[in-house]
């Protein structure tokens, strides 16, 4: 038994080291927490009991992975597992497809894995959200629905909609994958008149399908708000401008594809044709239905389709599906060459190895073609780069937490508050309700000095900057410290509008200046 999975134990050690060897760990560990990650994050700073309260958008059972890692700083572990997850899972969709030869599956399951490895898409995604684990959860649950095809029995289906059932405590996409991998399972033996098949498909079907419902409205609803969906408004097309809206939105993420749009497109969809050769019909099927049921999600206004992170689901299963295309186009090609009469005969692993050859040859263009994008961290170049290396409240927070004296007043923008909920360790955050779209926001008893802006308006930042003075006036010697984070251009006017009456120093702390402010002897009181 060792010996058999020998070689597939091989394969994934390779992929994992290949991972490794492309992935900055140490800069992904270490870099500051942005906005969309510190929200997440600063669920650390309060009671196990409030984790439902504060998850906002992201699946209860990851925000609980999260908060399941002891130590703060490295919360990025969790993401980083479900990239190797994706990985591994990759390989094993392309496996056990159905090759003819263990040496096929074993090359087209190291060229699916390698695709995902090196997608560049796949190097920006090392934020606390739940994208990661969209990829990997999906990824599982197609090997499942092959593994079964493969062998069918009771069990697998079982084994199949318990993954569905825990897949929606980690990502919401697995309700719209499990529709595409059920149908699969479902009408593939109803056309062949399979009906001991097509009732046990059809019953697991309907399993998964309560189960996905009664998380849905159990626990995953409360992160749909009203705010999110007007954020999301332009990744909503309608039926009559959906092709336009694909077709943009595909150029624009050409850069995370890795190869032009169409390139990508064709690989993917000749991954799904190999899979339907063969004699996958199911999964080839599921695959085939995956892009098309998140274009009618969008359609009904139920999930965003083509931005970079809610779509990296689609992306990676694309990137699978282009490995498994091109091992099969090549190994297509060298059978032919093989029984042409350019090999001896019975030397089949001749044309084997010609082609791996060739795989190697074009993953590795490109990896080149990419490599910008390999080992990715702040000092990187010639990309763009992703809002973690954009953003940073920690530098801002060690300042002031090792230049403040006693009674001095700190001011934090609303968006900049889950940062400084991670990093400041003097005071212990309670958290109030919001109508923001995390809908909670943290808060400060008044002893602390510290003021929270609550909301990113002219009123909000005037009665932040009122407060912060009245504070400071009780003290006269009271410094007053700033810290913004995640400020754009509609905000930063807002804020250059309030502080007209008060000197403002901007401190030395990095990409996102502190700055300690003075009201001015002659202003007026904001």
């Amino acid at each position: 038994m060792i010996r058999r999975f020998a070689a597939d134990g091989l394969a994934a050690a390779a992929l994992i080291g290949l991972m490794f060897a492309i992935h900055d760990v140490p800069s992904m560990l270490t870099t500051p927490y942005w906005l969309d990650e510190a929200w997440v994050a600063a669920a650390h700073r309060f009671p196990l009991a409030d984790l439902p309260s504060l998850v906002a958008t992201s699946p209860l059972g990851w925000a609980a992975l999260v908060r399941a890692v002891p130590d703060l700083s490295v919360l990025r572990l969790v993401p980083l597992g479900f990239l190797l997850v994706a990985v591994i899972a990759a390989y094993a969709l392309g496996r056990v497809v159905g090759w003819p030869t263990r040496q096929a599956g074993i090359l087209a399951g190291l060229a699916a894995g390698t695709a995902v490895v090196l997608l560049p898409a796949q190097q920006v995604r090392h934020d606390l959200k739940q994208y990661t684990a969209d990829a990997a959860v999906a990824l599982v649950i197609l090997a499942l629905v092959a593994w079964t095809e493969r062998r069918w029995s009771r069990r697998r289906l079982g084994a199949l909609v318990g993954l569905i059932a825990v897949g929606m405590l980690l990502s919401h996409t697995t309700a719209i994958v499990a529709v595409c991998a059920m149908t699969g399972l479902v009408v593939v033996p109803l056309v062949r008149r399979d009906w001991p098949r097509v009732i046990e498909a059809a019953v697991a079907g309907a399993a998964a399908a309560l189960a996905v419902l009664a998380i849905y409205l159990g626990v995953a609803r409360r992160g749909r708000t009203d705010g999110l969906d007007a954020y999301w408004d332009a990744y909503f097309p309608s039926v009559a401008g959906l092709p336009e809206a694909a077709a943009t939105r595909l150029t624009e993420l050409e850069p995370y594809l890795g190869l032009p749009a169409g390139v990508f497109l064709v690989l993917s969809a000749l991954g799904v044709v190999t899979i339907g050769r063969l004699g996958r019909p199911a999964l080839a099927l599921a695959t085939a239905l995956v892009p098309v049921a998140f274009a009618a999600f969008a359609l009904l206004r139920l999930y965003p389709l083509l931005d970079l992170r809610t779509s990296h689901v689609l992306l990676t299963i694309g990137a699978a599906l282009g490995g498994i295309g091109l091992a099969g186009l090549v190994m297509a090609g060298a059978r032919r060459w093989s029984t042409s009469g350019a090999a001896a005969p019975g030397r089949a692993w001749v044309a084997t190895a010609a082609a791996a050859v060739v795989v190697v040859g074009a993953l590795g263009g490109y990896a080149i073609a990419n490599r910008q994008w390999l080992r990715l961290s702040a000092s990187s170049t010639g990309v763009a780069l992703p809002p973690m290396y954009l953003e940073d409240v920690r530098t801002q927070v060690e300042y002031v937490a090792a230049h403040r004296q006693p009674g001095d007043v700190v001011v934090v923008n609303e968006m900049g508050s889950y940062g400084f909920a991670c990093y400041w360790a003097a005071d212990a955050p309670t958290w109030v309700p919001s109508t923001n779209a995390i809908r909670w926001l943290p808060a400060y008893p008044d002893a602390s000095n510290i003021v929270v802006t609550t909301a990113r308006d002219p009123s909000a930042i005037q009665a932040a900057l009122h407060r912060a003075r009245t504070l400071a006036d009780a003290r006269d010697s009271a410094t007053i410290w700033l810290i913004r984070s995640h400020v754009l251009e509609p905000e930063r006017l807002m804020w250059d509008a309030a502080l007209a009456d008060f000197d403002v120093r901007p401190l030395p702390t990095g990409i996102e200046p502190a700055a300690v402010i003075t009201p001015r002897a002659s202003g007026r009181d904001p």
